[in-house]
């Protein structure tokens, strides 16, 4: 029998005596986006990890209790940034000292313990190579970015795995809606015009809006209404990195957080749900709004005053490659899908090549000039 060979009761034996060890060999697991499973970083050892039975439960939102402390799971423990305030759920045995938002090494446990536990988690499919290979692509793109950063940015120091808190929310609405819409019509407008100093008269066509008064009702459910909770990376990245596929959801396991972190969240489920009503409202306007425009060629002041019911959330975990690197004084960060591998960020402008491109262009303008005055005296 091979080395490697184990039993998977021995397994959870070993797990439940001392973190997520070895049971082949002793050595640090970690998990392995790749195989979906643990991995001995001694041995190589590929540990499955085992399916929590059961579905994704939709938790009834007006019975949450947020002051209700729950248990991660495992050894899990939480760091907080003194230099940028984030906050992050980690494994126990990460011995990670430096923030993987702002690279500060002020990392300090804090004895906070981390809230509502996460109902569901969406693994890393991109491993850590993989997440490098894709920025050197994608910042080897960006022409205006310093040779230095190209080449020389250190990665391995500063990319961490973090499962980026998010809300889903459910809600059955009942809308009601009253306003204006209006038909485009055209009258015709005779106007003067002095042509070699003598008055003429012309015709044009004026667009007029005939108005008249809409209402109705509209009902829709909404379902799983997407809003991330995170205090370092803004829905507007989320937004940019996304899609993910949420149908690959599974229960949350603590193994799924060894070798990676997960931050805490921050407002909680009652304040993201106003986030949450607001991304419903728009949805229901545009959708009230392409409802009149069938009948109509423009809409005006439109009220719409929704009732919810039925609302029902899930605390998930979302996987995001984060690395930030310092350039002449301002941080740069940059996040990349941990399912789909999309890169975003912002990349810093080398002054040489913007200077060099300037002296460039002025040349060029300098010598058509040139050119255009010889022609011209010709």
């Amino acid at each position: 029998m091979s080395e490697n060979t184990y039993n998977p009761e021995d397994e959870k034996k070993v797990q439940e005596a001392d973190g997520f060890k070895c049971p082949a060999c002793g050595g640090t697991t970690v998990f392995d986006p790749e195989s979906q499973a643990l991995k001995c970083e001694y041995c190589h050892a590929i540990h499955p990890i085992d399916k929590i039975e059961g579905t994704i439960e939709e938790k009834d939102f007006f019975l949450v209790d947020e002051s209700k402390n729950q248990n991660w799971g495992s050894k899990t423990r939480v760091v907080k940034c003194k230099s940028c305030g984030g906050e992050t759920v980690m494994e126990a045995n990460d011995i990670s000292t430096r923030c993987a938002f702002c690279t500060s090494p002020q990392v300090v446990d804090t004895k906070e313990l981390p809230g509502i536990k996460p109902e569901s988690v969406l693994p890393f499919k991109i491993d850590k190579d993989s997440a490098k290979s894709n920025f050197k692509t994608w910042i080897s793109k960006r022409f205006w970015a310093p040779r230095a950063i190209k080449k020389y940015h250190e990665m391995e120091k500063t990319m961490k795995g973090i499962y980026v808190p998010h809300w889903t929310y459910d809600s059955q609405t009942f809308s009601r809606y009253a306003g204006q819409a209006g038909n485009y019509y055209y009258i015709t407008q005779t106007y003067t015009v002095m042509v070699d100093g003598r008055p003429q008269r012309r015709t044009r066509q004026v667009q007029k809006i005939r108005w008249f008064p809409v209402a109705g009702n509209y009902d829709k459910f909404f379902d799983d209404v997407l809003v991330n909770d995170s205090t370092n990376i803004d829905q507007k990245i989320m937004q940019i990195i996304q899609p993910f596929d949420l149908k690959l959801l599974t229960k949350y396991s603590a193994k799924y957080l060894v070798g990676f972190a997960a931050e805490k969240y921050s407002k909680g489920v009652k304040a993201i749900w106003e986030s949450a009503k607001s991304i419903i409202r728009q949805r229901i306007k545009n959708n009230i709004h392409a409802i009149i425009l069938r009948s109509a060629d423009v809409v005006g002041n439109l009220n719409i005053n929704t009732d919810y019911k039925g609302v029902t959330y899930k605390h998930m975990l979302l996987p995001v490659w984060i690395s930030a690197y310092k350039f002449r004084g301002k941080l740069y960060s940059f996040y990349i899908n941990g399912q789909t591998g999309e890169v975003q960020g912002k990349a810093p402008v080398s002054f040489w090549k913007v200077l060099i491109a300037v002296i460039i262009a002025a040349a060029l303008i300098y010598l058509i000039s040139l050119w255009v005055t010889s022609s011209g005296a010709v």
